[in-house]
């Protein structure tokens, strides 16, 4: 049946029909053909390859036991494998000693805890790096995933329209264990771990966590079914693995969601039907709540209420005992950089540098230092707040194109700003009191002047610019870099930017950043103490 929907719909991946049966679990991997981005270097001639793997597979065997040890929740292990083979998805586990190890390559098996919102549950995730199992393993391009910016496009079209839509979305029921693995490698699919006082071992017959292949076996599935629901179907939708979302119309039966119900169904991927959401106007998708408001024609989105309130008593924590290991600090600037990404902007984003400091060059005994403290209370009332994007389609913003420049030695910072009111410039020197703060450097501090001068736009000409379109031409790439990102490895710039961010959006302004050359930035003029080109443009 794939195979007949892939060649029915045009599918690109035309070998999807064939490998449906069994996917490869290592060796050469398919192109995925559709939903990928770059393509990805060829193997290397000394690259492992699995009859290597066949043949070494005892010492393999004997370093994977080597590490096999009965954890804290090991016995969860031996019972979700249980309920994998009842689920077919597996073979009953049996005694190590039952099995002939000179005929099965084996990985090791780990329980890891995560906290949902339901509280703590077990999953178990084969380390199938240590069994040499991805390091056999070789895809031809990157897999690429839609997010939270594909369903705002998709509600704001609609609203553009006229239209007053709805959300969903649907959850795939272990998406990744549905696709079965092929014939040929079902002996290097075998997982050992211990329980109950004894070694267990079984064989997966679904592909794995912990799989490079696994993860791009699922990816062409789920691109077949979003191909089919975005072509044949017509109903707009974006995936992020195994998450499906999307918007229909009021009033429309059969959405994407319930269509993809009955297409999951047919081919073998039920969706789990505790995760589906029908024609919603408020919902959490990818751990971000999206908020449409019909009658405004606007869409706002936040950190889910449970992912703020659970980090911000984490913050919290750090604050009191002034301790963060660098386990849990690279874990913070994950969850706080997605934080970020959630409101579709960049406000927040420098003040995750401390976080990235602490998990790789902490303190001595993980002490937390003053930028690091400083960043977890800012963090802490941004989750608390839970501070909002905007974004709507009758916002009619006045647009202005600005330019900045920086001299250097003669320290004259300037800005020109051109727009529905005319042309405008300003510029200054910086004082000593500011200078004396920067960090020594031997380039006339050029790229922190550079990033000032972007300051003193939007603060000379804050009130003619507000709930503007700032077209920002500036000809430095490390600061364009800087203010694009919202963050930079300067630590006077890095503070620039943070607050830079803050004022735009308290001034609802909306700045776009470029690179313009040299000779074709028009702030360079006013920057020279003897230049008059711009003499007569009032301010």
């Amino acid at each position: 049946m794939v195979r007949l929907l892939a060649e029915e719909t045009k599918f690109p991946d035309k070998a999807l029909g064939k490998d449906i049966i069994g996917f490869p679990l290592l060796e050469q991997l398919p192109p995925v053909k559709y939903s990928c981005q770059d393509r990805l270097p060829k193997p290397r001639a000394d690259a492992i390859q699995v009859s290597e793997l066949r043949r070494h597979r005892e010492v393999v065997n004997e370093l994977v036991l080597a590490g096999v040890r009965e954890l804290l929740f090991s016995d969860d292990v031996l019972a979700i494998t249980r309920e994998d083979a009842a689920s077919g998805f597996m073979t009953e586990p049996v005694p190590l000693e039952d099995m002939d190890l000179t005929e099965v390559t084996l990985t090791r098996r780990i329980p890891v805890r995560e906290h949902r919102a339901k509280g703590w549950r077990t999953r178990t995730v084969d380390h199938a790096t240590e069994s040499l199992i991805n390091g056999a393993t070789f895809p031809c391009d990157r897999v690429h995933h839609d997010t939270i910016d594909v369903l705002i496009c998709i509600l704001l079209m609609f609203m553009t329209a006229g239209s007053e839509p709805r959300m969903w979305k649907r959850d795939v029921s272990k998406a990744f264990r549905r696709c079965p693995i092929s014939v040929e490698h079902l002996d290097l699919s075998w997982v050992v771990f211990a329980a109950e006082g004894r070694y267990w071992v079984s064989q997966h017959l679904g592909m794995p966590f912990g799989a490079t292949s696994a993860v791009y076996a699922w990816h062409r599935v789920g691109n077949l079914l979003a191909w089919v629901i975005l072509t044949s179907a017509r109903a707009p939708l974006g995936r992020y693995v195994d998450d499906f979302f999307g918007a229909s119309r009021s009033g429309i039966f059969w959405t994407g969601g319930k269509l993809l119900d009955v297409l999951g169904l047919a081919l073998g991927f039920p969706m789990d039907p505790e995760k589906s959401v029908d024609s919603s106007v408020l919902m959490d998708v990818l751990g971000i709540e999206v908020d449409l408001q019909w009658a405004r024609k606007l869409v706002s989105t936040c950190v889910s209420s449970d992912k703020a309130q659970k980090w911000a008593q984490a913050l919290a924590e750090i604050v009191e005992t002034g301790i963060c290991s660098p386990e849990l600090g690279s874990k913070m600037a994950g969850r706080l950089s997605f934080a970020v990404t959630a409101t579709c902007d960049r406000v927040g984003r420098a003040f995750v540098k401390p976080f990235y400091a602490q998990a790789n060059q902490p303190l001595l005994g993980w002490r937390c230092g003053t930028l690091l403290l400083n960043a977890c209370l800012w963090w802490e009332q941004y989750l608390l707040r839970r501070m909002k994007s905007r974004h709507s389609v009758t916002l009619a913003r006045p647009h202005w194109i600005c330019w900045t420049d920086a001299a250097g030695a003669s320290r004259l910072i300037a800005a020109v700003v051109c727009g529905p009111r005319g042309l405008f410039f300003v510029r200054a020197k910086v004082p000593d009191w500011l200078w004396g703060q920067f960090l020594p450097r031997r380039d006339n501090q050029i790229g922190v002047q550079e990033a000032l001068a972007v300051w003193l736009l939007v603060t000379s000409f804050k009130k003619l610019l507000g709930g503007a379109l700032l077209t920002l031409y500036v000809d430095n790439d490390g600061v364009t870099a800087a203010y694009i990102k919202g963050s930079s490895d300067s630590p006077e710039v890095n503070s620039m930017v943070a607050i830079f961010w803050l004022f735009v959006s308290k001034e609802h302004l909306h700045p776009m950043f470029y690179r313009v050359e040299s000779k074709a930035n028009i702030a360079d003029g006013p920057t020279r103490p003897d230049d008059v080109g711009l003499s007569l443009i009032h301010i």
